[in-house]
């Protein structure tokens, strides 16, 4: 019987794993930016609620808690198991934790959307009409 050899070439599986990485801390520095200015507001514009500026940090809180675990499973990849191709049929914590942490963050966006639009439809001129 013929064998077949498989090959493991590092920029084709774990190159796009450094570029994610990147990309993701990039966003996150965005994201921490827009953290900053919305804390670091102008006299003349109203305050938040101490709810929602609750609600801000936690959602940082929580992006900054799921950037870690990227840096965590790209760590486990890139650095501690570098030079084991068999290490990609496994999963780390940081991969359940994050999916776990993005869940959370989804539904609490999403969630804050649908309340808001909730009270502008509700609040609407055309929805008091019969």
């Amino acid at each position: 019987m013929p064998s077949t050899e498989v090959t493991f070439n590092r920029n084709e599986q774990l190159g796009s794993l450094l570029i994610s990485l990147v990309v993701s801390a990039v966003m996150y520095g965005i994201t921490s930016f827009q953290v900053y200015v919305f804390f670091k507001q102008d006299d003349d514009r109203p305050k938040d609620s101490k709810a929602m500026q609750g609600f801000v940090l936690f959602l940082w809180l929580l992006d900054t808690l799921q950037q870690a675990f990227v840096m965590q499973v790209t760590y486990w990849y890139l650095v501690t198991h570098f030079d084991d191709p068999s290490s990609l049929s496994h999963s780390t914590w940081g991969h359940t934790s994050q999916v776990f942490i993005t869940a959370i963050m989804d539904i609490l966006c999403q969630g804050f959307l649908i309340r808001r639009i909730w009270h502008r439809m509700s609040s609407s001129p055309s929805a008091n009409r019969k």
